[in-house]
């Protein structure tokens, strides 16, 4: 579609020879319409201002409901990092206990008749 058409629209602007020939309705006529218009034209604003407003009622909504799960993200997250942390100590307590009982064993290896004569 080419975009150098321009659209032509003709405005009807009374004279003095229309005024004294009709009794000045052009001008009425012309009034009515624009009073019209500006009705339409606020009626058609009006509303989408209040469609404007329920969606950004809704996006509020959902921006709190995602700033909740965030928050819940955050604590389960340092919830597990705790958690983590706790297994990593016991993991680590735990690799002592057996390195102690190895080098045991290997000492009674070393040493049969250690223990038998107590």
């Amino acid at each position: 579609m080419p975009k150098n058409i321009s659209r032509r629209s003709s405005f009807m602007i009374p004279g003095e020879d229309d005024e004294d020939s009709e009794g000045g309705s052009p001008t009425t006529v012309q009034t009515l319409d624009t009073r019209k218009l500006v009705q339409d034209i606020s009626r058609k604003l009006k509303k989408n201002l209040q469609g404007r407003i329920k969606q950004s009622g809704k996006l509020t909504r959902i921006l709190s409901t995602m700033e909740k799960a965030l928050k819940n993200q955050e604590t389960t997250i340092k919830t597990l990092q705790n958690k983590n942390e706790d297994l990593k100590n016991k993991n680590k307590n735990l690799e002592l206990r057996v390195a102690v009982l190895e080098d045991g064993q290997k000492a009674i290896e070393q040493n049969p008749y250690h223990l038998s004569w107590r």
